[in-house]
């Protein structure tokens, strides 16, 4: 009797499913919401929040009952995002509940994101988290129809609107108040230096060569809490995944840069557009660590090239006023290199022509590949270095230069 009874509800709200699409049709919206929402309550769903009393009448669904129920509320959630005025809170608590009950629900994904792309506009807080579940909805909805045209400018869009709200890069926790860069920062900005490096191959070395090199300029540098560094990668994994820089590599980073054991973790990423591109940014240890992920391959087919790399790195600049730059995933610092560099910078300027601006470039000498605690038997411990980085050193980067 009661399996009757179950049918006969599914039965009946099929019917009111079909009567609202009937509606919708007509434009009467309002009326087509009435019949989606009184089948949605035939299958034992009062509220709009899947309290749990709704996951209880969600988990004695049959697989029909289940898609069923999907349907009913994406495309309520479709209707209230076409009121006027729009009721966009109803229409993603809706979309919610047509993707717990079917996750594979391609137009309830959609509905969210798009509906999350606009109520991030009209909340006080918490956008960036509506933002970020709008992004994670088109990934889906892509994964199951890819290439949708309407399903790529609603991810570039709520890149661009998270990219706006995340401000600079630097900053790792930001709220429409908080403008603030963090405090070690602050203590630093007249004398930073920008370490900026790239890798250009997922299945090359980079991935072992880009944790060594970046520990081995730390453990180097004189002046630890001046070092930002932004780096860009090629990666091989999910476009969701940071690899190499997990948590003990961030460790291991923190004690070379002499700040003691500290809690290190991986944050979320955000979404930046770049010439079109979609990339996901991690900021690691309070921002001193930058680290963009880029696909093998552009929209275009083509594949990243060191320049495209470089490029990007670059956009992980926060206005440190030095930047020291190198396309080679496998480096070994000498001792001081952030003072010699400085100081030959320094020589430069005196020697350049008024308002101009200095670069200092040179090849370096080939290595075996060395552990990066190595330290070369060239390097004079009495100031004098004769090994160069084959990096590129500049000051105030601008447009110009």
């Amino acid at each position: 009797a009661a399996s009757a009874s179950a049918e006969a509800r599914r039965a009946q709200a099929a019917a009111l499913k079909d009567e609202g699409n009937n509606l919708a049709k007509l434009g009467r919206r309002q009326e087509a919401i009435a019949k989606y929402e009184k089948g949605i309550r035939f299958l034992g769903l009062p509220t709009y929040e899947l309290d749990e009393e709704g996951f209880q009448a969600l988990e004695q669904q049959t697989p029909e009952g289940r898609e069923l129920l999907s349907v009913l509320a994406s495309n309520a959630a479709q209707m209230y995002m076409s009121l006027e005025p729009k009721q966009l809170g109803v229409a993603i608590a809706r979309a919610s509940l047509a993707l717990e009950a079917k996750p594979s629900n391609a137009k309830a994904a959609f509905r969210r994101a798009t509906a999350s792309l606009e109520q991030a506009d009209r909340v006080a807080k918490g956008a960036d988290a509506l933002l970020a579940r709008g992004q994670s909805d088109v990934r889906k909805f892509l994964q199951i129809e890819p290439g949708n045209a309407a399903g790529l400018q609603l991810q570039e869009q709520l890149a661009r609107k998270r990219q706006a709200l995340m401000g600079p890069l630097l900053r790792e926790n930001v709220s429409r108040d908080a403008q603030k860069t963090p405090d070690w920062f602050e203590q630093v900005k007249d004398r930073a230096i920008f370490v900026s490096l790239c890798g250009s191959t997922a299945t090359g070395r980079d991935q072992l060569d880009l944790p060594e090199a970046l520990l081995s300029m730390a453990t180097q540098a004189k002046d630890k809490k001046a070092i930002s560094v932004g780096v860009a990668y090629v990666g091989y994994k999910g476009p969701d995944e940071l690899e190499m820089f997990d948590e003990e590599w961030q460790k291991k980073y923190y004690r070379m840069l002499k700040l003691g054991e500290r809690a290190t973790k991986v944050p979320l990423p955000k979404q930046v557009v770049v010439n079109g591109e979609v990339y996901n940014v991690w900021s690691l240890l309070e921002g001193r660590v930058r680290v963009m992920r880029v696909g093998e391959y552009r929209k275009n087919g083509e594949r990243v090239s060191h320049g495209w790399m470089r490029y990007c790195s670059q956009l992980l600049w926060h206005g440190e006023p030095f930047a020291y730059q190198s396309c080679r995933s496998y480096l070994r610092f000498a001792p001081r290199w952030d003072e010699f560099l400085k100081n030959d910078l320094a020589v430069a300027l005196r020697r350049s022509p008024k308002g101009t601006k200095p670069v200092l470039s040179w090849m370096s000498r080939g290595q075996e590949e060395e552990p990066w605690q190595w330290v070369s038997e060239h390097i004079d411990y009495e100031d004098n270095c004769n090994v160069p980085s084959g990096t590129l050193v500049c000051n105030d980067i601008e447009d110009k230069t």
